[in-house]
């Protein structure tokens, strides 16, 4: 573990070094994903991914650079996917985090802000596929409310929905009674198909 933490370290430092380019910043990140998912019974330990998030990830998702606040979202999404613990953990503080943010949709200010909380809460989502948390309608509703904000954050909404309304179409009948009338309003829109002919 101590080796795969040095490698992890050495990567990570060198992806956000300012004078690397960017495809090979974007290369280290998702090398660092891949290392996350075939090592991942060395992560399932107690504590070890809530101690990899606040070494590496919690800055790596707040950095000033779009591009490694982009990439953070894959390597976060593994590590929900290792230990959905962590996730169960999250869900509700950064349900609070993003309703807390909604007031700035569109503008400038919080703009790393909003992309943080929003990358956290698409990777939970993500993280269970075809399951149903019992907070997870309300962070849904909560990242419903930057479907219109700025880019990187709007296409980012966009395919958290899309693959949820993927992973969720054969049983959507039976998961809709987990959501209250609010909740399917706020979403429903985002969970329809889009119609070429209209």
């Amino acid at each position: 573990m101590e080796d795969l933490n040095m490698l992890t370290e050495t990567v990570l430092g060198f992806s956000r070094q300012k004078e690397i380019p960017v495809k090979i910043s974007k290369f280290c990140l998702e090398l660092v994903q891949l290392m996350l998912q075939n090592n991942f019974s060395l992560f399932h330990v107690e504590g070890s991914v809530e101690e990899f998030f606040k070494r590496h990830v919690d800055s790596l998702i707040e950095d000033e650079e779009i591009h490694l606040r982009e990439a953070s979202h894959g390597i976060t999404l593994t590590l929900y996917q290792i230990d959905s613990s962590k996730s169960e953990k999250d869900i509700e503080k950064v349900t609070r985090r993003l309703m807390t943010l909604k007031s700035s949709i569109k503008s400038e200010k919080g703009l790393k802000e909003r992309h943080a909380a929003v990358i956290r809460g698409s990777a939970i989502v993500l993280s269970e596929p075809h399951v149903i948390s019992k907070n997870l309608p309300s962070l849904l509703t909560a990242l419903s409310y930057f479907i219109s904000d700025r880019s990187p954050i709007s296409p980012l909404v966009r395919t958290t929905f899309s693959e949820f309304r993927r992973t969720h179409l054969d049983n959507w009948s039976a998961d809709r009674q987990l959501f209250n009338e609010d909740q399917l309003d706020a979403i429903g829109e985002l969970l329809i198909a889009p119609s070429y002919y209209a």
